[in-house]
């Protein structure tokens, strides 16, 4: 079978991965790699999985993050935001407030913003 690697976690999110994965029908393997450990590394596994999977991994993996940032509030189109002098206005991201772009700082929240040079 043709494996690609996906990347390293440590072993309880590993685990996890593998789990939530099985869940969608997806197959993933778990191996431990010597040589990506470090000296005081904590454990950690490689994950590799097929590569016809790694798109539906990939969504799978979206799905929870979206979930993630709603369980917390967070509005997750704030992400998408991009403090633009060009523009008269910006929506600040981590408030939602929207402010002229004259100023370098949310005045809800204090959010700081670096204008280039």
């Amino acid at each position: 079978m043709s494996k690609v690697l996906l990347g390293i976690l440590a072993v309880r999110d590993a685990e996890r991965l593998r789990s939530r994965m099985e869940r969608e029908g997806v197959t993933v393997v778990l191996a431990y790699n010597h040589s990506t450990c470090k000296t005081g590394c904590s454990p950690s596994q490689e994950i590799w999985a097929h590569p016809d999977d790694v798109e539906t991994i990939g969504a799978v993996m979206q799905k929870e993050r979206m979930a993630v940032l709603q369980d917390l509030g967070a509005d997750p189109s704030l992400l998408e935001q991009v403090f633009d002098t060009s523009k008269a206005t910006a929506t600040c991201p981590a408030c939602g407030t929207e402010f002229a772009t004259t100023a370098a700082e949310c005045p809800e929240c204090g959010l700081g913003f670096s204008v280039p040079q």
